[in-house]
């Protein structure tokens, strides 16, 4: 799909409000975050393998994203949401381990079982 303002191959910035509206406008109606893949995804002037903005409900994935980029950039998103699933904060790192999936400068696969519940805030007992 074609999105108004970003040519093939050129990179995507989540900060620019005219390329965010188009990104709003395109994504899925029925979802609460829709992941966009691009050529390069950029947050300001850093490129990284992908970006979210939880508020708006939209990601965008670079084409050199790892296996659990996607992962990385869903748990930003639902550590952002209150226990009613609206956007409440945002979510950052939660540490610097290489096999952590939510670490600073990149993206492993565990969760430690300390933050589940940052992920499932509706199930908190």
């Amino acid at each position: 799909m074609l999105i108004e303002g970003l040519k093939p191959g050129e990179q995507a910035d989540i900060t620019n409000e005219a390329l965010k509206a188009a990104f709003i406008a395109k994504k899925d109606p029925d979802a609460a975050l829709t992941f966009f893949l691009v050529k390069r995804a950029v947050n300001r002037d850093s490129k990284d393998l992908g970006v979210v903005n939880s508020e708006a409900g939209i990601s965008l994935i670079s084409d050199d994203r790892s296996d659990s980029t996607m992962a990385h950039e869903a748990g930003h998103f639902l550590g952002s949401l209150s226990e009613s699933g609206k956007f409440s904060m945002r979510y950052g790192h939660q540490g610097k381990a290489v096999n952590l999936l939510m670490r600073e400068g990149g993206a492993g696969i565990k969760i430690p079982f300390s933050i589940v519940t940052d992920f499932n805030k509706g199930h908190r007992s």
